[in-house]
């Protein structure tokens, strides 16, 4: 592919958005200056309305792992991935169900509040809201501003889908690419736990991570706090079922788009990107180059997603740290600690901007953040659902079984950074690139093999950590409790 550029309308569109996003916050800011407080900035007094929450909901977790990551793993891997939509869809009847409505009957800003009174114990509240500020990285502004964002994610995916349909001849012709390539994967039920993706980790340690991200996560509980009723909360949260399927639905075709127009043609191969997580920009600049403005929309719809997750995250993580940490020791006026507040959001995106640089290390955008989130999201679910579910769980239990399976799984997540396995991938070749004069053919249909030793552990795929971590931590937990006795939490 001839190198294409950035031309001004593309630097246009991408800074007009920018400027956009940073002006609703501007807005909100200024029309809510008066009287304005802690809480208000937090959860906006109950006074949003149930549709933009909704979409806000599915915002921050359309990030650049699944605008960029997921299109490449089905491009890599095949469309396991679709499954996805089934784990989503269990986690968030789960979230409407079962932990919604307690968290929204107690009217509480940390959802580790609940933990505290569950289990009789601040120790156990301070685990939690560690394992959330370590695992996540004015909700009014951030809600209307993830409006805007997620209707130009889902125009990248449509970007992409379109313009590789065009090129191919339509739908069928892609389809059939795609099965003759054997990327149309829907029956992977192999046990082995060394395959990336089959359908028992989509379905199983899925469902566990978007339970992390619905029903134990302070960034969506603000939101079902921000809405005037338990019945519209329930209502944003159930929109999200067909918006989530939609999404993973989208990045698989785009996935499969890829490869139907790059398998027989692999730009990493012939040098033109180095990573798979680069194919969605590099369609967009293959093959819309001659419409300016559409590489900076794509450019625009990457940050867009990044922003989503990362202002309700910032804002999500100051909640936590004030109520949980800052608010018992510092006596303030509700002016002191709004700007406590915002100070603190402030400092996490300078943070996260140091741990970016992790991902640089590691094979895939979706590898980095389901490796190491996942470390933590198996515990933290996992702490939430004994309180929940297991009256019998206590104290000693619920402490003693979190800070195992943090152990274990972050192990598990560390070595796998450490002594990372070979990269496995379906093949691909450049026998049909008519620019390339050599034919290279990269990946095997062949499962990943065996490992030994110490190897057993941490080349299991990424995709595991969080079940092993949130099996672990019911069982020690448990065990425990047990072991103790059924008493109350005091002492216990």
């Amino acid at each position: 592919m001839a190198a294409h550029t950035f031309v001004a309308l593309d630097y246009a569109v991408l800074i007009s958005f920018l400027v956009l996003s940073a002006g609703i916050g501007v807005y909100f800011a200024w029309h809510d200056r008066r009287g304005n407080s802690n809480r208000q900035f937090l959860t906006a007094n109950r006074q949003l309305n149930w549709l933009p929450v909704s979409m806000s909901m599915m915002a921050s977790f359309l990030s650049a792992a699944s605008v960029l990551g997921v299109p490449a793993e089905v491009f890599v891997r095949g469309s396991t991935f679709w499954y996805g939509s089934i784990s989503t869809t269990l986690a968030i009847l789960m979230a409407a169900f079962i932990f919604m409505p307690m968290y929204y009957k107690m009217d509480i800003t940390s959802i580790n509040e609940y933990l505290e009174k569950r289990f009789s114990s601040r120790a156990i509240r301070k685990i939690g809201s560690i394992l959330f500020i370590v695992h996540t990285g004015g909700i009014k502004a951030v809600v209307w501003t993830d409006v805007v964002q997620v209707i130009l994610i889902y125009v990248a995916y449509i970007m992409v889908i379109a313009s590789g349909l065009h090129h191919l001849g339509g739908f069928g012709a892609m389809w059939q690419i795609a099965g003759d390539g054997g990327r149309l994967i829907f029956n992977n039920f192999s046990l082995s736990p060394y395959e990336t993706y089959t359908t028992w980790t989509m379905v199983f340690s899925w469902t566990i991570t978007w339970m992390g991200m619905y029903c134990a996560n302070q960034t969506q509980a603000q939101r079902y706090a921000s809405i005037g009723s338990l019945r519209g909360a329930r209502i944003a949260l159930m929109l999200n079922i067909p918006g989530t399927i939609l999404n993973v639905s989208m990045a698989v075709l785009s996935g499969l788009t890829l490869y139907a127009v790059y398998g027989n043609c692999d730009p990493r191969l012939t040098g033109d990107i180095r990573k798979a997580d680069q194919l969605m920009p590099y369609i967009v600049q293959d093959m819309l180059h001659n419409y300016p403005g559409l590489s900076g929309l794509l450019a625009t719809a990457v940050y867009s997603s990044s922003l989503s997750t990362l202002s309700s995250g910032y804002n999500a993580l100051a909640a936590v740290t004030w109520e949980d940490f800052m608010r018992p020791w510092i006596k303030s006026s509700e002016a002191t600690a709004l700007r406590i507040t915002k100070l603190t959001a402030a400092s996490y995106g300078l943070v996260s901007i140091a741990v970016a640089f992790l991902v640089g290390t590691m094979e895939s955008i979706v590898q980095a953040a389901s490796s190491l989130s996942g470390a933590l999201c198996g515990p933290m679910v996992a702490v939430f659902v004994l309180g929940f579910l297991f009256p019998c769980c206590k104290k000693k239990g619920a402490i003693v079984g979190t800070l195992v399976s943090i152990i274990i799984s972050g192990w598990m997540a560390l070595g796998s950074i450490l002594y990372p396995r070979k990269p496995y991938a379906l093949p691909t070749t450049t026998a049909g690139c008519s620019h390339f004069n050599e034919t290279i053919t990269s990946g095997s249909y062949e499962s990943p093999p065996w490992p030994s030793g110490i190897y057993q552990l941490y080349h299991i795929s990424f995709m595991w950590v969080a079940f092993v971590g949130f099996v672990v931590d019911l069982i020690v937990s448990l065990a425990v409790s047990l072991a103790f006795g059924c008493g109350d939490n005091n002492g216990t």
